[in-house]
């Protein structure tokens, strides 16, 4: 379920794969590997043979000679999303990320999938009674809902690129965790702008192109 509109493909940088942030599932049974989001992937064409790849790879063995062997002889158990990173890396696949605003419904409910709103208040909610997965609901909801103020983030928000790029707070991270867009309000021909009494007294914020 989208809860916002997906960044437009004209302002995603098409040197890189783009992932939506959260949902890595890193250091799976305490491991040393992190993972990387494996639901959604915006996939320029030159990459598409080593992102669609990793199968085939897996199959015939290739995958066990460039990354697998070394986790197979210190006995680590990995998951599909550390699978994906340790491909996309021994690939160089350059990845960029941008803030998760979908998470996945509907799905049967059993041992992976427990509606949310059984024993809880979320029935009232429709749109979160089958999600998937807890975690990321709330990590959609971060992105279009501003606790700070308790407003959602609508009108004339929007997605702008971050120049140059780097991760939400700012910190120094790996390649693959920095972000190429954000939602942003109050945008000016330089890119995003405070507009701190706008947005909490007024419920808007104001875009300048």
């Amino acid at each position: 379920l989208w809860t916002f509109s997906h960044p437009p493909m004209h302002l995603l940088d098409e040197n890189f794969v783009h992932v939506p942030f959260g949902q890595d599932n890193s250091f799976y049974n305490h491991g040393p590997e992190p993972g990387l989001n494996d639901r959604h992937a915006v996939i320029p064409r030159k990459w598409a043979n080593d992102y669609l790849g990793r199968i085939a790879a897996m199959r015939d063995g290739r995958a066990f000679e460039w990354y697998i062997k070394d986790m197979a002889v210190a006995g680590d158990l990995i998951n599909t999303e550390q699978f994906l990173l340790l491909h996309l890396r021994a690939r160089g696949v350059p990845i960029r990320r941008f803030s998760p605003v979908a998470f996945i419904v509907q799905c049967t409910e059993g041992p992976q999938c427990q509606h949310l709103y059984k024993g809880t208040d979320l029935g009232k909610q429709q749109w979160t009674q089958t999600a998937k997965y807890w975690t990321e609901l709330v990590e959609a909801r971060r992105t279009v809902h501003d606790d700070r103020y308790g407003l959602t983030r609508k009108h004339e928000w929007v997605w702008t690129r971050l120049r140059p790029h780097s991760t939400i707070d700012g910190e120094e991270a790996a390649d693959w965790m920095l972000h190429s867009v954000e939602v942003a309000c109050c945008i000016t021909q330089s890119g995003p702008a405070t507009c701190n009494r706008l947005w909490p007294l007024m419920k808007r914020c104001q875009c300048i192109t």
